[in-house]
């Protein structure tokens, strides 16, 4: 009789070991941070349309105690419908397991900057085939909006997200007022959005690369370049430049505010993207990179796009904000790292003249990679919207003031700013009247 309550409590724990490890095994397996979706084939030929094959690495337990002595082994898993990829042992690859999930439909309310916006923008998803953009609001799983573009499109069913989404700035454009409690999620470039859409990413090479840095330094005639076409912002960035040149840095400015005259075959270079436009920089060591506002995580192509074609070390306003993006630490240079103007030039001067201190801004090429092509990475973006929506890892939710999370206490402001107490630290006194 003694030995009874022991032995119902023993099946009891045993139970419960049995649901924790079936909760573990599937959370791991639709982790969103490792869940990256190589593929996805239709798994039956009912012709529903509701189940995908994910494929996904199998997810391996090691239990370092014993279970009342007892060993834990495989058989934990016999009842868990993830069995076939979760194991304790080396054998099998187990890469594949079923998700079950209707097609996923998205219903975009407006154009992008007076574009429209279709399935081309799912082109380079592996959920594509699973994945569309539809005309009919009222099938769609989530309807999204461009803020510049706002416009909201009546009343939506009480299982459609609303996302809205933008890659401006909030200096550039705020999040219209009348917005309370009508948006789920956000789609932008801040890491704390509901789908993260950045300009670009920075990873870790799973295999280091070789990089011919003899033919880099060889290339490298020039010091510092400037690509601007927008002249019309007030963070102080034209002002701050032309400090630097004062104090004796050699800048070429091109674009729509510079003097600089543009290569024949470069039409005007004055679009980031333009493929000429890596010529224009090769021979220059560094790159301006200053948005034209200091918001936070509001990295653009200025800054990937010098790092991933250009080939030249980008100038940025302050660090904190780019390493907290994933760029390594010695792959830019940051001017709050120095008292002031002079200080900067100086050493940017010193850097110039040693190949070897020179080159320790490109080191990390070997081991990370940029991506600025940012309508095309899987798990970003539309993408990510996709697979966030077929995983249904969310909880109902809404903004009750999206316009104060997009704009209140976000950006740098200019009369007492970062630039303006830089520049007074050099003793230079900006005028910001407009760059």
């Amino acid at each position: 009789m003694p030995r009874r309550p022991r032995r119902f409590l023993l099946i009891v724990l045993t139970a419960v070991i049995g649901v924790v490890v079936l909760s573990l095994c599937s959370n791991l397996l639709l982790d969103v941070g490792h869940s990256l979706v190589q593929e996805h084939n239709r798994h039956d030929s009912s012709g529903d349309g509701d189940e995908f094959v994910y494929r996904k690495k199998e997810v391996r337990l090691f239990v370092g105690t014993p279970f009342f002595r007892t060993p834990v082994g495989n058989a934990y898993l016999d009842n868990c419908s993830v069995r076939e990829h979760n194991r304790h042992d080396s054998s099998g690859d187990g890469d594949e397991f079923v998700y079950r999930k209707k097609e996923v439909r998205l219903f975009v309310g407006t154009p992008f900057f007076r574009t429209p916006v279709g399935n081309a923008y799912l082109d380079n998803c592996s959920v594509r085939k699973h994945c569309k953009i539809v005309d009919d609001k009222d099938s769609s799983d989530a309807v999204l909006y461009h803020a510049p573009d706002f416009v909201l499109m009546g009343t939506l069913k009480p299982n459609q997200i609303t996302v809205l989404w933008s890659l401006e700035s909030p200096i550039n454009h705020r999040f219209y007022q009348n917005f309370e409690r009508q948006i789920n999620w956000t789609m932008t470039y801040r890491r704390d959005a509901d789908v993260w859409f950045p300009y670009g990413v920075i990873t870790k090479r799973r295999e280091p690369i070789r990089v011919d840095f003899d033919e880099l330094w060889k290339s490298k005639k020039k010091m510092v370049v400037w690509l601007i076409s927008n002249c019309g912002h007030t963070n102080g960035r034209i002002e701050l430049t032309k400090a630097l040149q004062e104090a004796g840095l050699e800048v070429d400015i091109f674009g729509a505010c510079g003097r600089r005259p543009t290569p024949n075959d470069c039409d005007g270079v004055n679009k980031q993207g333009d493929r000429c436009v890596a010529e224009l920089f090769k021979p220059y060591m560094f790159a301006i990179s200053f948005e034209n506002s200091l918001c936070k995580d509001y990295i653009t192509e200025k800054f990937f796009e010098v790092l991933e074609k250009r080939y030249a070390v980008p100038i940025v306003m302050q660090r904190k904000t780019y390493e907290e993006n994933g760029a390594p630490s010695d792959s830019f240079i940051a001017v709050d790292d120095y008292q002031n103007v002079d200080n900067l030039v100086n050493n940017l001067k010193v850097i110039a003249k040693d190949k070897s201190a020179y080159l320790k801004y490109h080191q990390w090429r070997e081991t990370f990679e940029v991506r600025s092509d940012y309508f095309n990475i899987d798990d970003t973006g539309f993408c990510q919207l996709c697979k966030k929506i077929m995983r249904q890892d969310f909880m109902p939710k809404h903004y009750d003031d999206v316009a104060s999370w997009h704009s209140v206490g976000i950006c740098d402001q200019p009369q007492d700013g970062f630039v303006n107490k830089f520049l007074t630290n050099s003793g230079k006194k900006p005028s910001f009247q407009g760059d």
